[in-house]
């Protein structure tokens, strides 16, 4: 589907725009300069769950499998708030107010009411079950990626190399994964110094314009 095929997407990263561009979902755009933020590690200690629409890699089964990994993460760490997203599309809505446990610290996001910046502001680890967009964007937000990732729809592999983001390969090891980070001081610094780094070198772009600018440009 060719989401923003007929609107000038707006982008602070050349690298995501290349991204969405090599899927055929992007052809005009522009990159907007946004200074990178700065990452405070206080805040940084949330977990949002982010969930695909159903029939793009998901099925029914999937997505209760994922619901069900959600609820067992809010009671395994009953201190830390857990944020369900569900796709905007509104296609798992009805599976996740069926199978959502009623745990205080779970907390359920629309999209269509909750930015992502606000949504990862938080956070510190971002779950994905099938590759999205909204990857990076997790990552310009500074939050760590875990994807539960079969390679069917993308190839996330970069990302693997760059270690920025956790790519396990079955639901045991995404648990192992985020314990790991949730538990390892060390090993969440290196991840969080990285995704900085990233977001340092690929979203800087040598005459982009502030956002503002862009758009009064485009409505003339």
């Amino acid at each position: 589907k060719k989401y923003f095929y007929n609107f000038i997407y707006l982008s602070r990263s050349i690298t995501h725009v290349n991204f969405l561009r090599q899927k055929g979902l992007v052809k005009k755009f522009e990159i907007f300069k946004k200074k990178n933020k700065n990452i405070n590690k206080n805040k940084k200690k949330n977990i949002i769950f982010c969930f695909s629409p159903l029939f793009e890699g998901t099925d029914n089964k999937s997505i209760i499998k994922a619901i069900n990994f959600a609820n067992e993460t809010a009671r395994n760490y009953p201190n830390i708030k857990i944020f369900i997203r569900p796709h905007p599309n509104g296609s798992v809505d009805q599976l996740i107010n069926k199978n959502l446990d009623g745990n205080e610290n779970l907390v359920v996001g629309s999209a269509n009411e909750v930015s992502l910046e606000s949504a990862f502001k938080d956070c510190l680890v971002a779950i994905f079950f099938n590759g999205s967009s909204t990857i990076i964007d997790a990552i310009q937000n500074n939050t760590i990626p875990i994807i539960h990732n079969d390679n069917k729809w993308y190839n996330l592999s970069y990302l693997k190399k760059r270690k920025i983001a956790l790519l396990p390969s079955n639901l045991k090891k995404c648990k192992l994964f985020l314990d790991q980070i949730l538990k390892k001081e060390k090993l969440r610094n290196s991840y969080l110094k990285n995704i900085y780094k990233f977001n340092f070198s690929n979203s800087s772009y040598k005459n982009s314009k502030s956002i503002i600018t862009i758009i009064k440009k485009k409505i003339k």
